[in-house]
């Protein structure tokens, strides 16, 4: 029972900066959407080579979907250009096909960049992000609202919570 307190407990929003909060964002497809928000992201010299990031997110999507399903995407990526955790949130102003698990649409996507060798943290991140969209409806309570301030906010109360 340990672990799962330990992945209870965990907050994930220590790694979102609220200048990576993106409203009414809008893509052609799942590539582009990920190369548009990986050029978006605000990073504070997290992450020195966006373009070798973003190739390890694309090696990472020819494993397989990170679509979740629940209208959730969560495309990752570890890499050495990445020097601390960072994650990026994208509230989509039309779902976009991200052939998800449940064969919907999605409305938000969490990327998230890694360094290399944090495999425990990029997990427990990972698992943190889906029990607040499972368990804490995260994604229910940002429909309603209308600013990147307002679901910064939201979140900071609701995961800690």
């Amino acid at each position: 029972m340990t672990g799962y307190n330990t992945v209870c407990d965990f907050n994930w929003t220590g790694y979102l900066n609220r200048k990576n909060i993106f409203l009414k964002f809008s893509a052609a497809d799942k590539h582009d959407a990920i190369a548009k928000l990986v050029g978006m992201l605000s990073t504070d010299d997290a992450i020195a080579n966006k373009e070798e990031y973003l190739a390890s997110v694309f090696e990472r999507e020819e494993l397989g979907t990170t679509g979740l399903g629940d209208s959730v995407a969560m495309p990752h990526g570890k890499c050495s250009a990445v020097s601390r955790m960072s994650i990026a949130l994208a509230k989509l102003e039309k779902p976009l096909d991200f052939e998800s698990v449940d064969k919907k649409p999605v409305d938000y996507i969490f990327l998230i960049a890694s360094p290399l060798n944090s495999d425990t943290l990029y997990i427990k991140v990972m698992a943190s992000i889906i029990r607040s969209v499972k368990i804490h409806k995260i994604c229910e309570k940002m429909n309603v609202l209308d600013s990147a301030e307002e679901i910064y906010e939201m979140l900071l109360k609701t995961v800690a919570d």
